[in-house]
Parts: C-alpha cells; structure tokens; sequence
C-alpha cells in the first residue's frame, strides 16, 4: 500500500513538473519578441537530409571569434593551434542590436554593461568547437524540403531571459516559408 503511494505521488509530480514545462513553453512562443537570425552558408551536400535542414547562423561565427579570437577557420594555423587545446564547453550570452528588419547583429559577449533600446540579450551554448543556439537543426514535414531551400533567416521567439525558440523560416525578402 505504502508503495502505491509513493508511486501514485512520484507519477502526479512527474505530470505536474512536464505540464508547467510545456505551459513556460507555450507562453514563451505567445508572448516571445519575434526575431530573425541570419543563416551562414552551409555545405550544400548535407544541407537536407531526409526531413530536416541542417541550420548555422552568421550570429555564431562573431561569437566563435570573441570566444576564440579566430576569424577565419579554413586553412587557418592559428585556428589549427587553437583547436588543438580547445575550449571547454560552456554558457553564456551575447548582445545583439536588432536593425529595421528585426535581425540581429553581433555587438558584444554580455559583460553586464547596460544596453541601448535595440540591444538584446541572446542565450548561446558552445559544445563540439561549434556556437549553438536554440536548435541547430528545422524539421518538416516529409517532401517539403523545397519549400525552404530559399531560407536566409530564421525566425525565433526571445523571452526576457534572453532564450530563443525557433518557430520558422524565411526567404531573403523576409516572406514566410513553408506550410505555416
């Protein structure tokens, strides 16, 4: 009987924890400031496989340099002498500006300094030499891959924690793509 309970209890936090994580995730996409994040090329032979598009962002390559003080990754000895030793995975912010179109641009790694008006604070993780946002990776539905092979932005949902949801794509002229 006295394990039943304990069960029964473990079960009901259980629920109670997961819904209260999907209701901070619906608030977070109802009430989220909508941004774009710029899409860095990717190798186009891995850029669609099955039904997801692989996703860098122009964003990550400023903080890769802040982090790391490397510019240029290809055929670079000093990014080869870097990533001999490198750097251990880590947290942290990023400011960027927010310009007329609603894409952000790098400004600074968060020192605590004060921000201007159109200044935002961005969660990113470093993990595997890469810079990661939200997700590095959107996934659709089966066969529509050619309704985003013209994505240039992403489009993301900022809370005031400075957490970022993905919640779709966009063309160079700023128009949704996709079933949405």
């Amino acid at each position: 009987m006295k394990h039943n309970v304990v069960m029964w209890l473990t079960g009901a936090v259980i629920l109670i924890l997961i819904n209260l994580s999907i209701w901070q995730k619906e608030a977070h996409l109802d009430e989220g400031e909508v941004i774009y994040l710029e899409l860095a090329p990717v190798d186009p032979r891995s850029l669609m496989q099955g039904d997801y598009m692989a996703l860098r962002y122009k964003l990550s390559n400023s903080v890769y340099t802040a982090l790391t003080g490397v510019t240029d990754t290809d055929n670079n000895q000093e990014w080869q002498d870097w990533n001999n030793q490198g750097l251990s995975a880590t947290d942290g912010y990023l400011i960027a500006e927010k310009d007329q179109n609603n894409v952000m641009k790098f400004v600074r790694l968060d020192n605590a300094e004060a921000m201007t008006a159109s200044q935002r604070k961005l969660q990113f993780r470093f993990r595997d030499k890469r810079v990661k946002f939200a997700t590095n990776a959107f996934f659709f539905s089966e066969g529509d891959g050619a309704l985003y092979e013209d994505a240039r932005y992403g489009v993301f949902r900022l809370n005031t924690q400075g957490e970022v949801l993905l919640t779709g794509m966009l063309d160079e002229q700023f128009n949704m793509l996709g079933n949405q």
